[in-house]
């Protein structure tokens, strides 16, 4: 090669022989070190600016081994985000079986005469998640639910109700939301309490229509469905075109008081943001009422939940008959869409049934000790684990790489490990509906690496597996908290990261 160098120029070729020689000593390390890559875009996270001042963690191991092949402050407590849901989720597949369904029963508690039925009717909630939702096939849908409630009365020859459509939600506590869960979150639809009794994702749709200037009051149109009951004070602006969702709705469970604040904006006739229901066990049965109503099942009273009753010391006590019962989709077809659409609700539902039918106690903090006692009982040292949700939406999370990584080498040695693996966002295919689909496309990383990303404010991590070139299985953690820069530069930096781990030979 070197003679194609003109021979009366020593300076250039010398200067080609250093380019060849540079090139073969670099090839030769990378056959040396398969993870000369991997390893270069860990020190660049390192070095980078804005990572001065924060933390951040990672571990890459062998799969079938468990090998640690690189690891930066692998036992370091950090903050997880959203990929605490791998955690919740696979012990709830462990703990409940892949084929575990909620049951939700309707029920009444007097005799039917002449068409009459002398007492109640009850939604007694099973905890299920996915009761009145769309993503999964017909009849788990709002409308399709309503209607087979409203038809298994029918059928017992029910053509008034002489009393009280009552939602139950009592297998689950009182308390929807984790303790340490922020205001600006808890009105919005990702900060949706884990009712008993929940219904269409606990999720309602509040629509506006911009002002031609930036910073002029957005226009309050509609909700839907119709929440009437609901008293908004609406303080929400116009943004910038191209600003996005920068809206938030502000107020607490069980009350009637909501604070539409931020921006929506310009560019568009309407713009919708998304609120979580004040009260779901409520809504369910006032939605049951009025399907009833509309098909001409007369009903003499309103509709009321358990809670609300006992608060008022007028819960009713007689025997119930069981008329119907729901089943949910299956456990691992929950889980999907838990961890490819990162659904808060659905997670935080799984650390509440956890906790109902390992200890008799649908409480958020019985859940949470099922699936840290779990994962002891898999060899996990949970030592600097602090778990308070299932989503991963509490800032008083704490998990360490090092236990990521182990726990997602433990889910490849249990029979659940097919339906976790399929639940984690693939990265780089469209068609996917997980949290990955824009990322590392058209690299070795795509169509190839799985993982649950997680963010929140100053927070960004992805956990999963990877397949190198030579077809061996990686298992990652990477995880940092307190970067200053954006949220989209880290994202960038942890990108490429994942391809360097899809580049290895």
């Amino acid at each position: 090669m070197l003679m194609n160098f003109p021979m009366n120029s020593t300076f250039r070729r010398k200067s080609a022989f250093i380019l060849l020689i540079g090139l073969v000593l670099s090839l030769g390390l990378s056959a040396q070190d398969p993870y000369a890559g991997v390893k270069k875009a860990v020190q660049t996270i390192t070095d980078h600016p804005d990572l001065e001042h924060a933390q951040w963690g990672f571990v890459l191991q062998e799969a079938s081994s468990g090998t640690t092949i690189i690891a930066h402050q692998p036992d370091q407590t950090l903050l997880p985000a959203s990929t605490m849901k791998t955690v919740t989720s696979a012990a709830a597949l462990g703990l409940l079986g892949e084929n575990y369904t909620f049951k939700t029963h309707l029920e009444i508690d007097g005799p039917i005469e002449n068409g009459v039925l002398q007492g109640n009717v009850y939604l007694r909630g099973g905890g299920d998640p996915s009761l009145g939702s769309d993503r999964f096939s017909w009849g788990t849908d709002m409308e399709g639910v309503l209607a087979i409630w409203v038809n298994k009365l029918r059928e017992k020859g029910i053509r008034k109700i002489d009393g009280r459509v009552i939602g139950d939600a009592t297998i689950f506590e009182d308390a929807m939301l984790a303790t340490t869960w922020v205001w600006s979150d808890i009105g919005n639809y990702y900060g949706s309490g884990a009712c008993g009794l929940s219904f269409n994702e606990n999720t309602y749709y509040v629509f506006f229509k911009p002002h031609a200037k930036v910073g002029e009051p957005a226009e309050l149109l509609r909700t839907e469905p119709d929440m009437a009951a609901i008293d908004f004070v609406n303080e929400m602006r116009t943004g910038a075109r191209g600003s996005g969702d920068q809206g938030y709705i502000y107020g607490a469970p069980y009350t009637y008081l909501r604070y539409l604040r931020g921006t929506i904006p310009q560019g568009k006739a309407e713009f919708y943001i998304k609120g979580s229901l004040p009260d779901p066990a409520l809504y369910t049965a006032q939605r049951l009422r009025e399907a009833l109503l509309a098909d001409s099942v007369a009903v003499t009273g309103d509709a009321e939940t358990i809670r609300r009753l006992r608060l008022d010391n007028a819960a009713p006590t007689a025997p119930r008959t069981v008329l119907h019962t729901h089943k949910s989709p299956p456990l691992k077809d929950i889980v999907y869409w838990l961890n490819k659409k990162s659904i808060n609700l659905y997670a935080e539902h799984l650390v509440k049934i956890i906790g109902y039918e390992k200890y008799q106690d649908g409480s958020t903090a019985a859940g949470t000790k099922a699936i840290l006692a779990y994962w002891r009982g898999k060899g996990v040292d949970i030592g600097g684990l602090h778990m308070k949700d299932g989503s991963g939406l509490s800032r008083y999370n704490g998990i360490t790489p090092a236990q990521l990584s182990k726990m997602l080498r433990i889910n490849q040695q249990q029979g659940y490990f097919k339906s976790f693996y399929e639940s984690l966002p693939i990265a780089g295919v469209s068609s996917d509906p997980g949290t990955l689909r824009r990322m590392c496309k058209n690299t070795a990383a795509a169509n190839n690496l799985r993982a649950k990303s997680g963010y929140i404010s100053r927070v960004r991590a992805y956990t999963g597996y990877v397949d190198t070139q030579s077809g061996k299985r990686l298992c990652f953690a990477m995880m940092a908290n307190n970067y200053t820069g954006s949220n989209r530069a880290m994202r960038d930096l942890f990108e490429a990261l994942m391809v360097a781990l899809a580049d290895v030979k």
